[in-house]
Parts: C-alpha cells; structure tokens; sequence
C-alpha cells in the first residue's frame, strides 16, 4: 500500500492513498461491516469516511478495537 504525508502532519500520520467510504455499506448486515472494516485494515487501508449511518458505528467499533491508533476518520 502507498501512504501519503499530509503537509502539516506529525511524522507518524501517514494515510492510505486508498481509503473506504463508509456511505453505501448502511444497509449492510453487521457482521458484514465488520469483517469488510477488518479486511480494509489487513490490507493497509488506514482512512475512512465516516459519513454514513449511525448503524455502522457499533460494528465498525468492533472491527477498530484494540487498533485505533493505526486508523483516521
């Protein structure tokens, strides 16, 4: 995966060049979420856009926990 620096970022803030909407994936089954989240980070994906649908908070919660710090929102 590619990363970029933003301009004024801290030296650890480096974000994926592919990120992953969040919008579209409202209507999706939780365990579903969770585990498309889990893949998305697995493979270097570290930026999401969390417009979208307060039902995908809880699973996209689970699908972070315990790896927070390698994530932007």
């Amino acid at each position: 995966m590619e990363y970029r620096k933003l301009p004024h970022g801290g030296e650890h803030e480096r974000f994926s060049v592919l990120g992953l909407g969040m919008g579209g994936i409202g209507q999706t089954p939780p365990d579903e979420i969770e585990a498309i989240v889990c893949k998305a980070i697995d493979n270097g994906i570290n930026f999401f856009d969390m417009r979208t649908a307060g039902a995908t908070y809880a699973p996209f919660g689970r699908a972070i926990a315990g790896r927070r710090e390698k994530v932007f929102l």
